[in-house]
């Protein structure tokens, strides 16, 4: 399992490609019927006990997995029977779900530095080795068939207009590219549009704009993740305030409703432009500035889309809303199980410490409101090809193998 605010990429990128939908079936039970699966000893026999709370993504920080949105109840309901011990069977009420996207805020530097060839920026060649592969990777990222799942924003600094209007965060509210479902060829068609030949740096100002501008996403889709990407090739310039000091207070205060990831663009000739990106990167909750080297435009290129990746995959959330009881019926909390399925059926085991590589606990196990899977157990289930995950309840909770 992973923590909203506290879990950041790893510098080592990872890269391979997961797929981003995952069928859900969420069961709640009362008991009847013949039954179908016989559950022995190793099930909890009382109330479950252990510590709740959030659980830590250390285990899978550098985990290979492409990262997947966060699931949200709905569908229709059918009736499975599951068995229990002594006889007596439950009759399983299922209810089909859909995953919640994964909303990013992009806030792309197209300032001269960033690609204009005019050598008073220190690098000839600028657009060839910085600019170009850059925006290639930026194109392809939204329009690669694997960012499905994703829903995501773009918004160019500074604009091209004069300073007072540069610097006002109101500039940057709306998007140059609204929040679209991805993949969609309409981002790469707007960065084809852009020219990096715009003065200043406003990055206070964008910042400010962006989260903005989601307030009214994350109001609508409170369990989704959501992130703000800033891509940037240097330091803030103009504009009153505009210091990395204002822009940590502005990133920190919004950290674990919608947390900063930052992508620095190195010079060709070294990143001392980059350096204190971190420090925003940390106070926005992700621990440091991915670096992305220029001067070899394939090498760029593949690193640029490695961080873009990494970004995703830290997005993931494996946390399952408890469903209401079918009617008439209280939750038990010592008669929940939880499985998948991908090609044959995975038994998850009950553990409030997340010891275990098969393990799932709740978000509070006193007054349970989600299942959430541990940092293994979320992995396998986001590497599977296809996969459905079950929660099951009214049968005895198990807290070890079954024999």
């Amino acid at each position: 399992m992973t923590e909203r605010a506290s879990r950041s990429p790893s510098p080592t990128f990872a890269a391979s490609q997961a797929p981003w939908w995952l069928a859900l079936l969420l069961a709640g039970a009362a008991c009847s019927g013949p039954a179908t699966t016989a559950h022995d000893g190793n099930a909890a026999g009382g109330g479950v006990t252990g510590a709740g709370g959030s659980s830590s993504g250390a285990g899978n920080a550098g985990a290979t997995s492409s990262a997947g949105p966060e699931l949200a109840l709905g569908g229709s309901a059918t009736t499975t029977p599951v068995g229990v011990d002594g006889g007596s069977a439950c009759v399983a009420t299922e209810s089909a779900a859909t995953l919640e996207p994964i909303y990013l805020a992009f806030a792309f530097d197209v300032s001269g530095s960033m690609g204009d060839d005019d050598s008073a920026y220190g690098d000839d060649h600028k657009r060839a080795l910085k600019w170009d592969p850059v925006v290639s990777a930026t194109g392809s990222f939204f329009g690669d068939p694997s960012s499905s799942g994703i829903h995501a924003s773009l918004t160019f600094f500074p604009i091209d207009a004069g300073k007072d209007e540069r610097c006002d965060p109101g500039s940057y509210a709306k998007p140059d590219v609204e929040l679209t479902e991805l993949p969609s060829a309409t981002f790469a068609a707007a960065l084809d549009k852009v020219q990096p030949d715009r003065g200043g740096t406003p990055t206070l100002a964008v910042v400010s704009g962006v989260i903005s501008s989601m307030q009214d996403v994350l109001a609508q889709h409170p369990n989704a993740k959501h992130a703000l990407v800033l891509v940037s090739d240097g330091e803030p310039q103009s504009c009153k305030d505009n210091d990395i000091s204002s822009i940590e207070a502005a990133v920190a205060k919004v950290k674990d409703q919608l947390p900063t990831y930052v992508i620095g663009v190195a010079n060709p000739s070294g990143d001392d432009n980059v350096k204190a990106l971190d420090r925003i990167a940390l106070a926005g909750g992700t621990e440091h500035a991915f670096i992305v080297a220029t001067g070899d435009p394939a090498a760029t290129k593949r690193a640029f889309a490695k961080a873009v990746d990494s970004i995703r995959q830290t997005s993931v959330s494996c946390s399952v809303p408890l469903p209401t009881p079918p009617d008439g019926q209280k939750l038990d909390p010592s008669k929940v199980n939880v499985s998948y399925t991908a090609g044959q059926k995975m038994l998850l085991i009950y553990d409030p410490d997340c010891a275990r590589s098969d393990g799932w606990r709740y978000d509070d196990a006193s007054n349970p409101s989600s299942v959430e899977l541990c940092a293994p157990s979320c992995a396998s289930v986001e590497q599977a090809k296809s996969a459905t995950l079950s929660v099951e309840f009214g049968c005895a909770t198990f807290t070890k193998p079954p024999r």
